[in-house]
């Protein structure tokens, strides 16, 4: 159950197969079915604040996967 001081994330929250569920504010998915080994080791290497920032970076040749929030291209008027 969720505590009252969760209400204001109770959309935005996650369930894992594995039956692990939480708030899931700054959670992504990631396509990493074309990644490889190089890409991997850099994931695996990396701290864990920089983990999201580079599997999104490294996933943005993919042309169908949405920009982070934040970092949409802004359209040209």
């Amino acid at each position: 159950m969720l505590d009252n001081k969760d209400k204001k994330n109770e959309d935005m929250i996650y369930f894992a197969s594995d039956g692990s569920y939480g708030d899931a504010a700054g959670l992504i998915i990631i396509d990493t079915s074309e990644w490889n080994e190089e890409e991997w080791a850099i994931i695996d290497e990396a701290r864990d604040s920089e983990r999201v920032r580079l599997a999104y970076e490294l996933s943005t040749d993919t042309p169908d996967q949405p920009a982070l929030p934040g970092l949409e291209e802004e359209e040209e008027i």
